[in-house]
């Protein structure tokens, strides 16, 4: 499947699923934005939680809500959280794709996300 193909399934796959509560609602109605919730619940969520809560033991930190690692650091920004997202994420591999395996339009539509989650909270 062609990556533009893939991105329109992703927000069709995020749309519903947000619709059934399936997903939480991002809180930006930018596409990218949608496309990365997909994303991150298939691919993020593992290790960072579905609502973004982190994980201790897996050393995976908190990326939304109080006390966050995001908000405040050097990665507030889309462009800076995008590049970490493309360079270093997955950490580990999951659901078929390995680390550093991320396009550049997958790292911006996390990132756009989780910074939408950020703002939101």
């Amino acid at each position: 499947m062609r990556l533009g193909a893939t991105a329109t399934v992703l927000a069709i796959v995020a749309s519903l699923a947000t619709a059934c509560g399936a997903l939480p609602a991002t809180s930006s109605s930018n596409p990218a934005a949608l496309n990365g919730q997909a994303l991150y619940h298939e691919t993020c969520a593992y290790c960072h939680g579905a609502n973004g809560q982190g994980n201790v033991r897996l050393s995976a930190p908190k990326l939304w809500g109080k006390g966050n690692l995001i908000q405040g650091s050097a990665y507030d920004t889309p462009q800076a959280l995008t590049q970490f997202v493309k360079r270093y994420m997955p950490l580990q591999p999951v659901n078929g794709l390995n680390p550093g395996s991320l396009t550049t339009s997958q790292a911006q539509s996390l990132a756009q996300y989780i910074l939408a989650q950020n703002r939101a909270h």
